[in-house]
């Protein structure tokens, strides 16, 4: 039975559970190669992936050298970042203690954890400055809560406005229908205002020709009042001869129109 180890979890599998990458040949197991899928390059060598699936190898391989599990233990080393497990780490403690009685052998590894211990110090780094961003995000972010409060009012607010102007514009419908039905009553009323003063015309029109009509009566009648006296004087200044319907007769002549 033939074992790799993987260079990210540092765990030995059958060589059967191993997938190859096309582009750079590196393998990995199964578990870590589906942790790595959506990643575009190779962990390992930070070659740019092929579109193509990794694949299985099937070989006969001789016994496996110390130099070359402390290359392997050298490449997992490589790997150790923010984002390793406990788990990994731990098995590169395991396999490291298990090969370091080669003195090459702990020479590479002691020069691997040196550079190690350099990126882990940089990761540190990083980590601080990522918390210190954090920290500061954190604060423009509670400087901010009391202008989201104030915003969330006002659209609050906003909204509450829009639906009091929506019915000011129902209101503001109805009152235009209601003035211009008072428009068309003004002129209707208009219309009769005019009409009342045209017959109030024509009644004090009427009223004139009326005075005037009595005007004329009034000194027709004085008139004839006037003329009735004249004939008495006349009848007593000549009395009746002969046949007193004579008189009537002179009484006729002198009232009719000359």
């Amino acid at each position: 039975m033939v074992l790799l180890i993987c260079d990210i979890c540092q765990e030995e599998y059958e060589v059967e559970k191993f997938l190859f990458e096309v582009a750079c040949g590196h393998g990995f197991c199964e578990t870590c190669t589906n942790e790595i899928k959506n990643r575009p390059k190779c962990p390992l060598c930070r070659k740019l992936r092929s579109k193509l699936p990794p694949h299985r190898v099937y070989f006969t391989p001789a016994d496996a050298l110390v130099e070359h599990q402390a290359q392997s233990l050298s490449n997992g080393l490589s790997m150790v970042n923010l984002e390793s497990s406990a788990r990994n780490i731990h098995n590169l403690g395991t396999r490291m203690s298990k090969v370091m009685g080669d003195s090459e052998v702990s020479t590479k590894l002691v020069s691997a954890v040196k550079d190690v211990e350099e990126r882990i110090q940089y990761f540190s780094l990083e980590l601080q400055r990522e918390r210190d961003e954090k920290s500061a995000m954190q604060r423009k972010i509670d400087l901010w809560y009391p202008r989201v409060n104030l915003v969330e009012a006002m659209e609050r607010k906003a909204k509450c406005l829009e639906a009091k102007v929506r019915e000011l514009k129902q209101e503001n419908a109805s009152l235009q229908t209601t003035n211009n039905q008072a428009r068309l009553l003004q002129d209707d009323q208009r219309k009769l205002r005019d009409i009342i003063y045209d017959q109030e015309e024509i009644i004090t029109t009427k009223d004139r020709e009326i005075a005037q009509l009595k005007m004329h009566k009034g000194e027709g009648e004085k008139q004839i009042k006037l003329l009735k006296k004249k004939l008495k004087a006349l009848s007593k200044s000549h009395p009746p001869r002969g046949d007193p319907n004579d008189t009537l007769l002179i009484q006729r002549s002198n009232t009719s129109p000359s």
